[in-house]
């Protein structure tokens, strides 16, 4: 599944603590909000299911290598 504004990465985590998607791409504009939800994936250990990637969201589709490291 891909987050697009992901945030901290609550909902998605959570999405997947209960059993929601084998897999989480978030993408958020703000490095701070990304920063958070990497964290929040290792608190919740969830880091091999979750990657998160910095990127405007309306530009994210059209940038190659956001694409490539979502991917």
């Amino acid at each position: 599944m891909i987050l697009l504004g992901c945030g901290t990465g609550v909902l998605g985590l959570a999405l997947l603590v209960k059993g929601f998607g084998g897999k989480m791409y978030g993408i958020d504009k703000n490095e701070n909000a990304v920063k958070a939800s990497r964290v929040n994936s290792q608190l919740w250990d969830l880091g091999e299911k979750y990657r998160a990637e910095c990127a405007d969201v309306d530009e994210a589709g059209k940038d190659k290598k956001t694409m490539e490291k979502i991917g």
